[in-house]
């Protein structure tokens, strides 16, 4: 990352895995040109549906979660083409009022074509899945990553849409 992705993706863990760039954005969804990966990654570095990406954006990294990973062919013979993810945005993590970094459904910050595109690691996804309501009740484990408990808030799950 620049100097400059540095500085706006402080809410990044120290073990940065860079995956590739924003392609384009629409609406909540985003594509990621993919870099290519050694064939011997281990599992938990491997990109495809069902894993969470982030994009640093200003003052914040945008969570997005894989719902489609594509070859797109370049026409060129003797060439592999291009991986590339869709991304549903699904919120963003960025500092509040002290140091603390939380987690927000929704994004206000969009991510800039060109952007860089990291795994999310442990940290991020406790932020994700372990929110601090009193409310919150344990209901399982992450696929993503078994050590981090799965909560769902019951006020929300209950709340019915008038």
């Amino acid at each position: 990352m620049s100097g400059d992705e540095s500085s706006r993706g402080q809410a990044l863990s120290a073990s940065v895995k860079l995956v590739g760039r924003v392609s384009s954005v629409r609406g909540s969804q985003a594509s990621v040109g993919l870099a290519a990966a050694p064939a011997h990654l281990p599992d938990s570095d491997t990109v495809t549906v069902g894993k969470f990406l982030g994009v640093a954006a200003h003052d914040s990294l945008i969570v997005g979660v894989i719902t489609d990973v594509a070859i797109v062919e370049n026409g060129l013979p003797d060439q592999q083409g291009t991986a590339v993810a869709q991304l549903d945005l699904i919120g963003e993590i960025g500092k509040t009022g002290g140091d603390s970094a939380r987690f927000r459904r929704g994004v206000t910050n969009y991510p800039a074509i060109g952007a860089a595109v990291v795994l999310i690691q442990s940290r991020e996804l406790g932020l994700i899945f372990q929110g601090a309501s009193a409310r919150m009740i344990e209901v399982g484990d992450l696929q993503q990553d078994n050590s981090i408990p799965a909560r769902v808030n019951v006020d929300e799950m209950l709340r019915s849409e008038e």
